[in-house]
C-alpha cells in the first residue's frame, strides 16, 4: 500500500543524513519517478522533504524533524533493536528491516549501548541458512504446507507433511513447530535434521490449538522422563558448558561435581551423553549406565576395525 511505502520512506529518511532516489527506488523496489511523486506527497502532507541537485546533491529531511519517542524509554529501545538485529541476522526479512528501521528513529542518537548483541545465524555456511529459515517463515506467514525429510532419534529419514505454525530458537537450536499430518498431532522438529524441504503449493486453513492454547511447553516433552544422576571432575566442568546450566551442579565428593536430570529416555539421551562419554560416569540409573558404556564399547571396536 502507497501509505505504507509512505510511511517507509520517512522511517529510512530519518536514519540518514542523505541519500538519493535512485538508492530509494532500490530499497523500495519501485521506480524512480514514483520516489519523487513520494516525496511531492510527503511534502504536500508537511513533511519537511529537502532535495539537492548536482554533485553532493540528494535527498534528505530537515535535521529538526523527529518521530515522537515517548512510547519507550530508551533502555526499552536499544533493547528492541537488538533483539530485532539479531532476528534479522537470521532471517533477513525485509519487514523486520523496515520494523528495525522504526525502532532506530525512536532510539537516542547518543547514549549507552543496551549491552547486547545477538545473532541468530549460522557458523556454518550462514547464507544457505538464512535461506532454509527464510524459507519456513514465508511458509508460516503464508500458510503454506511444507515437505521435508527428517532424520529421527533412531536416525530414520522419514518424510513429513507439516502445516508450520512457528519457529523456536532454543538451547541453541532452531526447531519448527507445526501439524505433522501423519502423526495428526503437533510437533517440534529440529532444523538441522530437517533435509530438502519443499513448499508443496497447498495453502492450508489454521488450526486451533485446543484449550491449552499457546502453551507450547507441553509439545517439548512427551512421555514420562527418567531421572539420570551423572558425575564429572571439577576439572572438566568446562566439557558441560552449553551442555548443563551451573546451578545444577553440585559438589557431593571431593574433587567431583554431580548433576540430577530428567529426560524421556530415548536416542537423543544416550547421543547427549555418548559426548560427554570420556568426562562423565553415570551414577544411576544402573540401566542407563550400562547401555552407555555398552555403546561406548561398540564405538571403540568399530574404529578399531
Amino acid at each position: 500500500m502507497k501509505i505504507d511505502r509512505l510511511l517507509s520512506l520517512v522511517i529510512y529518511l530519518l536514519n540518514r543524513d542523505k541519500t538519493t532516489a535512485v538508492e530509494l527506488a532500490r530499497v523500495f523496489e519501485t521506480s524512480v519517478r514514483t520516489i519523487y511523486r513520494d516525496l511531492d506527497t510527503l511534502s504536500l502532507a508537511g513533511i519537511p522533504v529537502v532535495s539537492r541537485q548536482g554533485t553532493g546533491g540528494g535527498v534528505s529531511l530537515m535535521p529538526q524533524f523527529r518521530l515522537d519517542r515517548q512510547v519507550f524509554t530508551s533502555n526499552e529501545l536499544l533493547a528492541l533493536m537488538a533483539a530485532l538485529r539479531g532476528v534479522e541476522t537470521a532471517l533477513g526479512d525485509k519487514d523486520i528491516s523496515h520494523a528495525l528501521e522504526k525502532v532506530k528513529t525512536l532510539a537516542p542518537a547518543t547514549g549507552s549501548p543496551s549491552g547486547i548483541e545477538i545473532d541468530f545465524s549460522s557458523w556454518e555456511d550462514p547464507e544457505r541458512f538464512r535461506e532454509v529459515l527464510s524459507l519456513f517463515y514465508g511458509a508460516i506467514r503464508k500458510h503454506r504446507v511444507i515437505r521435508f525429510e527428517y532424520v529421527n532419534l533412531k536416525s530414520e529419514l522419514r518424510q513429513r507433511e507439516v502445516e508450520p505454525v512457528r519457529l523456536f530458537f532454543r538451547g541453541s537450536a532452531w526447531y519448527l513447530f507445526g501439524w505433522c499430518r501423519s502423526r495428526k498431532d503437533y510437533r517440534f522438529f529440529r532444523l538441522n535434521r530437517i533435509q530438502s524441504p519443499t513448499l508443496t503449493g497447498e495453502v492450508f486453513k489454521e488450526r486451533i490449538i485446543d484449550s491449552h492454547g499457546g502453551d507450547y511447553e507441553r509439545f517439548w516433552v512427551r512421555g514420562e522422563t527418567t531421572e539420570i544422576v551423572i558425575r564429572v571432575p571439577e576439572s572438566a566442568r568446562g566439557r558441560l558448558f552449553g551442555r548443563l546450566e551451573e546451578s545444577c551442579l553440585r559438589r557431593e565428593k571431593e574433587g567431583f561435581l554431580d548433576a540430577t536430570l530428567h529426560f524421556p529416555l530415548d536416542e537423543w539421551v544416550y547421543g547427549w551423553l555418548m559426548g560427554i562419554a570420556d568426562v562423565i560416569e553415570v551414577i544411576s540409573p544402573a540401566f542407563v549406565r550400562d547401555e552407555l558404556l555398552r555403546r561406548v564399547d561398540c564405538f571403540a571396536a568399530s574404529n578399531r576395525k
